[in-house]
């Protein structure tokens, strides 16, 4: 059975994604209307990482907590969110052990933050766009946490 192209008229068959003539993307999808589009679901896993709000409203609303995916990403956002803090704290301790040392203590605690900044950075950078590419991709050391409680 052929379907005929909606801009040229050739006659293609239903499985294919291009038309061999003029080469229009066709729609390839689920048939079924009331499945949810991958696109929808990586959406959703990287807006999980904008704030651990974000994040917590997915894990409390019903059409997204039932979404392993979604729930992945919304979990591993609020450890992250939970490990940044600490590193915090621990990096302000670190600034004041570092101002006791003269002159180069106060260059020691800036390179020390600057780096940890960077560091936290490009792991949210990576996150959010494995999240947006469709990964599960799981952070060091928290990754495994947001796994376990996902497959809960």
């Amino acid at each position: 059975m052929t379907t005929p192209c909606p801009q040229c008229g050739a006659q293609l068959p239903p499985e294919i994604a291009f038309c061999t003539n003029c080469g229009l993307r066709l729609f390839v999808g689920s048939a079924d209307p009331g499945a949810r589009p991958r696109l929808q679901n990586n959406l959703l896993g990287a807006v999980a990482y904008i704030t651990f709000i974000p994040a917590i409203v997915l894990l409390v609303f019903e059409p997204f907590k039932g979404n392993r995916y979604v729930r992945f990403h919304a979990l591993q956002s609020i450890f992250l969110a939970v490990a940044v803090i600490g590193c915090g704290i621990l990096l302000r301790m670190a600034v004041a052990v570092f101002s006791l040392i003269p002159w180069i203590g106060f260059f020691l605690a800036w390179l020390v933050t600057v780096i940890t900044a960077l560091a936290v950075f490009m792991l949210w950078s990576v996150l959010v766009v494995k999240a947006l590419l469709g990964e599960r991709f799981q952070a060091p050391l928290i990754g495994g946490l947001a796994e376990n409680g996902a497959n809960r």
